[in-house]
C-alpha cells in the first residue's frame, strides 16, 4: 500500500461523536455492529501448570507452535464467569474487571497461555477477516488509519495509506505501522468499516446486516452481536 499525503479521506471520522484521533474511530450510522474478540491461546495438557505471568501482547501475534485456541466463552466457564450479553457489547474492556477474582489469585495471565493482543487484530483473526471482506466484495480500494500514538506522532495527523483490501496483511506486518493491524479501515464507498482501537482486546466492525451475519457465523473468528443502546455508539462504555 502506499502512503496517503491527502488527509480528506479520513475527514469523515473527525465528524463522528466523540472522535478521538488519537485513537481509533467507531463509525455510528451502521445497520449492524458485529464485535470480534482476539484470540487466547493455550499451551498443550502436558505443560500445565507454568509458573509466572504474561503481560498482555502488542500488535499483530502469531499462534505459538503447538498450542491451542481457546474461546472467550469457553475461558468464561472454565474460569466460573457468565458470558453474559454485557460483555458480548462492550468487549473485554468489562472482562478484564471481572476476572479480578482469578487474576488476583494468579497475579496476571499464566505463562501457559498467550493473552489476546491489544490494539491489534492477532494473525489468525486478521487473515480470516480479509478473506470474508474479499469474498465480500472482492479486492476493492481501501483506505487505512493509524493514529498517532501507534506511530509515535501524538501532535500529528494521522498516518493514512491506499490501496487493495488485499493488500493490509502486508502493511500490517510491516515494520512502518508498528507492526498492527490499522485502527480502521474500510472501502471507498464506506459499506463497512473496521475498528480497533490502539488499547482494547477486541475488533468492531461495522457493516450490513448481510456482511454481519456472515462473520457471526464463521468457525475462525469468534465473533458476537453489539446491540441495545450500543448500536448508536458501539465504542461507548462505563467500563472502559
Amino acid at each position: 500500500m502506499h502512503r496517503l499525503t491527502d488527509y480528506s479521506e479520513a475527514r469523515w471520522l473527525e465528524d463522528q461523536p466523540g472522535a478521538r484521533l488519537y485513537g481509533g474511530v467507531c463509525p455510528v450510522g451502521y445497520a449492524s455492529y458485529t464485535r470480534i474478540f482476539h484470540a487466547i491461546f493455550e499451551a498443550p495438557e502436558p505443560h500445565h501448570p507454568g509458573e509466572g505471568v504474561n503481560s498482555r501482547p502488542l500488535g499483530l501475534v502469531t499462534r505459538p507452535a503447538g498450542w491451542t485456541r481457546t474461546t472467550w466463552r469457553d475461558f468464561c466457564e472454565r474460569q466460573g464467569l457468565n458470558f453474559t450479553m454485557e460483555m458480548q457489547k462492550y468487549g473485554l474492556e468489562i472482562l478484564t474487571d471481572l476476572f479480578s477474582p482469578w487474576l488476583m489469585k494468579t497475579v496476571g495471565w499464566p505463562t501457559w497461555m498467550q493473552p489476546p493482543t491489544e490494539g491489534s487484530l492477532d494473525e489468525e483473526s486478521l487473515r480470516r477477516l480479509i478473506d470474508i471482506l474479499l469474498e465480500a466484495c472482492g479486492d476493492c480500494q481501501v483506505v487505512a488509519y493509524y493514529c498517532p500514538t501507534v506511530m509515535a506522532h501524538l501532535d500529528d495527523l494521522p498516518t493514512l495509506f491506499g490501496g487493495r483490501l488485499s493488500e493490509i496483511w502486508t502493511l500490517a506486518h510491516d515494520v512502518s505501522t508498528g507492526g498492527c493491524s490499522p485502527q480502521n479501515w474500510w472501502p471507498l464507498d464506506r459499506s463497512w468499516v473496521v475498528y480497533t482501537d490502539w488499547d482494547l482486546t477486541s475488533t468492531i466492525i461495522a457493516a450490513t446486516p448481510k456482511l454481519s451475519s456472515e462473520l457471526l457465523v464463521d468457525d475462525v473468528l469468534e465473533c458476537y452481536s453489539v446491540n441495545g443502546e450500543a448500536a448508536s455508539d458501539p465504542s461507548s462504555s462505563a467500563h472502559r
